[in-house]
């Protein structure tokens, strides 16, 4: 179940990126969308390791019925058409509430690795319930392991 809120994505860096060049090394790029709405980070200049540290904020409501970020690496090309150097289909539900940093393969059209991205996702959504789970009890100082769940009383 999804429920309206933000998706926010930092595009920390970019690392082994294949280089799409003739001449020098990729200018890469990263493209993001979600729905109707793409941003960018800035261009690097020769770089198959860029390091960006960009935060993107995308509103999200459930009825648009788009559920994953599409990441797309591209390599700015100066006279002809960008090239797209692959793409990471981030289905982000699972980030529901909890920001989590994770390194992800892109890949190319053909399904080849292409390069790594590193990003901090959450999908903020606070009408969301919390979980419905019960935590366990804290464990007691020193122990390592939880502590076992109080014993009901035998009185009625």
């Amino acid at each position: 179940m999804s429920y309206a809120g933000q998706v926010y994505i930092t595009v920390i860096k970019c690392s082994n990126v294949k280089n799409t060049d003739a001449t020098g090394k990729a200018d890469p790029y990263v493209k993001l969308t979600l729905g109707k709405t793409s941003k960018e980070t800035k261009h690097q200049k020769n770089n198959l390791n860029p390091t960006y540290n960009e935060q993107f904020i995308f509103q999200y409501e459930p009825s648009s019925n788009t559920r994953v970020l599409t990441l797309e690496l591209y390599d700015d090309d100066t006279l002809r058409k960008d090239t797209l150097i692959g793409t990471i289909q981030l289905a982000f539900e699972e980030y529901l509430n909890k920001k989590q940093k994770k390194v992800l393969p892109f890949s190319s059209a053909k399904g080849e690795h292409v390069g790594d991205g590193e990003f901090e996702i959450l999908y903020d959504a606070p009408t969301a319930p919390k979980s419905s789970g019960k935590a366990a009890a804290p464990a007691p100082k020193g122990s390592g392991k939880a502590a076992p769940a109080p014993k009901k009383s035998g009185h009625k």
